[in-house]
């Protein structure tokens, strides 16, 4: 997902793999499924005055989070017996440090952290205390959890 030329990329890949070997990977379906991973973006955005432009569609970690893109650049890379499994989970967020552990967590993340640079701490301190509320119900026995989605995708060469 984080290949420049991710066609390029597997077809390396199909080229170091033996013929009918077979390639297994696990990748985020899209943000939308993933709110985990938005919730502080969202929340940082919405205390600044003039918050970047959000990340091109298509790029990071949500980057094959459409099924018939995946299924386009494998197909592209000349991969065959193309395969995508949904599967839902549970994230959970700053492990064991509950509410506290998920907010430092969201907010030591790079994006979130780009964003923060240029702001005055009291920006921070007010991102944190919206995201404890809201990571405070969704957590569940003290661990903060949220819905995620993934792909789970095999291939031939």
């Amino acid at each position: 997902m984080f290949f420049a030329d991710r066609v390029r990329a597997f077809a390396n890949i199909g080229r170091a793999t033996r013929a009918g070997g077979r390639m297994t990977f696990v990748c985020w379906q899209t943000l939308d499924r993933n709110p985990w991973m938005g919730s502080a973006t969202s929340v940082v955005r919405s205390l600044l005055a003039d918050p970047p432009p959000l990340v091109a569609s298509g790029a990071g970690p949500f980057a094959f989070g459409d099924a018939s893109f995946v299924e386009g650049v494998l197909t592209g890379a000349g991969w065959q017996s193309i395969d995508l499994v949904s599967f839902d989970t549970v994230a959970r967020m700053g492990g064991d440090g509950g509410v506290e552990g998920a907010v430092h967590h969201a907010l030591s993340s790079s994006a979130v952290k780009a964003m923060l640079a240029p702001v005055d701490a009291d920006v921070r301190e007010r991102a944190a205390d919206i995201l404890r509320v809201q990571y405070a119900e969704v957590a569940v026995n003290g661990v903060v959890q949220f819905p995620a989605a993934a792909w789970l995708v095999s291939a031939r060469v």
